[in-house]
């Protein structure tokens, strides 16, 4: 995969879910990136099951509809019933799964949680490195998570006790090398934003 264009499509999620002045527009970066994949499908998607497949309110499902228009990456589908991805937004979609996956990790330290991994930040190798990244998630008021790194398949976890590991290293993290975030469930969208900021920042330059 082209790392420029994982970047391009990175970037575009977080302007889509840029704050506007004085407010939140009441959904996240994770939301704009979910729009994504239900707009990718074989149907058009109206605004009504935007709204409930990602729990935001009407003004907000406006808000990302006509962003995502204005980024080029959806448009109303033909007869205006509903929208659907422009083939940049369907490749977007693409980009984002494969620079950024979860999954649902159970029996860690933290409880059930969420295991966010990217191949493209470097994994932590010590814990200046995981305090760098959490610096990322505190700055999205995500204070609660495990950072760690996969480093030939393995994941690794700077500072966290053996004895308190589990399941964390006895699952298989889908990339060779790369960043983990382990984070409860509650903490999970401000987790994936604070991933793609830390992504967009420190690896994309001005892509």
């Amino acid at each position: 995969m082209n790392q420029q264009q994982a970047c391009q499509s990175v970037k575009a999620v977080l302007t889509a879910a840029e704050s506007k002045k004085g407010g939140s527009v009441g959904y996240t970066a994770y939301h704009v990136y979910r729009a994504l994949q239900l707009l990718s499908g074989d149907t058009p998607v109206g605004r009504p099951r935007l709204q409930r497949e990602l729990g935001i309110g009407e003004a907000a499902a406006k808000t990302l509809l006509s962003r995502l228009e204005s980024l080029g990456l959806a448009e109303k589908a033909p007869g205006g019933k509903g929208h659907t991805a422009t083939g940049k937004g369907r490749e977007y979609y693409r980009l984002l799964s494969d620079s950024v996956r979860y999954y649902r990790v159970r029996a860690t330290p933290l409880g059930d949680a969420y295991a966010l991994v990217s191949h493209i930040p470097d994994p932590v190798r010590d814990l200046v490195d995981v305090y760098h990244v959490r610096d990322y998630l505190v700055a999205e008021n995500c204070r609660v998570c495990i950072v760690g790194g996969v480093v030939n398949g393995v994941p690794q976890y700077p500072g966290v006790p053996e004895e308190e590991r589990g399941s964390l290293s006895a699952w298989d993290p889908g990339v060779p090398r790369g960043l983990i975030l382990v984070v409860p469930p509650v903490c999970f969208e401000k987790a994936y934003t604070g991933l793609l900021r830390l992504i967009s920042e420190e690896y994309c330059g001005d892509t």
